[in-house]
């Protein structure tokens, strides 16, 4: 069995070696990427990355079309011998529950054409302001249970009733691979030409870094932007469009740092606070991988 991991990024240069190399590590045969405009220097690490022949990546710094993008990905891997493609944001690490196993281990008896994956929003500390990949270390809060379902969301956010990394998210898929597979905006479905059946998985999580430091707004902002020129539906990635209005305004993005990032177990969202519980996964999945020069697996002890 062969499990592809296919991605869309733009200037993650902070992390992008390690979510390659934490996905390498964690089973996944190969990683196919393209880099839609980076300027900040993760192009230069990709080209380093892709000395490893499991890594094959290409740039094209045209209009944001993320579905079309992860689509072509999700094909060529499928010519290239895939039998399952994960689309991986370079802020998620997708974990087996079963600590033990690798990611294909836990897909190995799934007997369906897609996996649906839960997310896990985790949360950061308020004092982080610039992008460093040890960051991720710090993040070791996430609310206890997501407000949803994800269609209410929009205006809970809006509203300052709940922060961003409060709602709940769509889950993610694996899709089972084909010529024919169509992955959609954000990877939250899949489709093929012939019946999708779909598996509610409880073998993998997606741990999931949305905002890892105070000056990433900034760039989900830009991300915003260039949704509204690519894609005029305003309801796909709102919130990208949401962060591109509030950036018009820096105490507005102060306000929002402050609702989406813990200080001492709590959120400030719209005056109030909101308590947060201390889950220490996502930096127990990482650490092994920090600062390895070559793709490794985790120790064993």
């Amino acid at each position: 069995m062969k499990l592809f991991a296919i991605s869309v990024v733009r200037n993650e240069v902070d992390i992008i070696d390690l979510t390659v190399r934490y996905h390498l590590g964690r089973g996944v045969d190969r990683f196919f990427i393209v880099d839609n405009g980076s300027v900040d220097g993760t192009t230069a690490k990709l080209a380093r990355l892709a000395r490893d022949r499991r890594i094959r990546w290409t740039y094209d710094d045209g209009d944001f079309h993320q579905a079309s993008a992860l689509t072509d990905l999700a094909r060529a891997a499928a010519r290239e011998g895939a039998d399952w493609v994960m689309s991986v944001d370079a802020d998620e690490f997708w974990t087996p529950i079963d600590g033990a196993l690798s990611l294909k281990e836990a897909l190995v008896n799934v007997d369906a054409g897609a996996v649906q994956v839960k997310i896990v929003n985790f949360v950061q500390d308020r004092r982080q302001r610039h992008l460093r990949k040890r960051a991720l270390l710090h993040m070791l809060y996430r609310v206890a249970t997501p407000v949803g379902p994800p269609e209410a969301c929009q205006a809970l956010v809006e509203s300052r009733t709940i922060a961003f990394v409060e709602m709940e998210y769509p889950p993610k898929v694996i899709g089972r691979a084909s010529a024919t597979m169509t992955f959609a905006a954000g990877a939250h479905s899949v489709s093929d030409a012939a019946p999708v059946t779909l598996h509610q998985a409880n073998e993998v999580l997606c741990f999931h870094a949305p905002l890892r430091a105070r000056e990433i707004l900034h760039l989900k902002a830009e991300q915003g932007r260039r949704w509204n020129v690519a894609n005029p539906n305003p309801v796909e990635a709102w919130h990208l469009r949401r962060w591109h209005q509030l950036s018009m305004d820096p105490g507005q993005m102060d306000t929002e740092w402050s609702a989406n990032s813990q200080l001492h177990g709590t959120l400030t969202v719209g005056g109030r606070a909101h308590v947060v519980v201390r889950d220490t996964r996502l930096r127990d999945a990482l650490r092994p991988y920090m600062g390895l020069k070559r793709f490794l697996a985790p120790p064993t002890s």
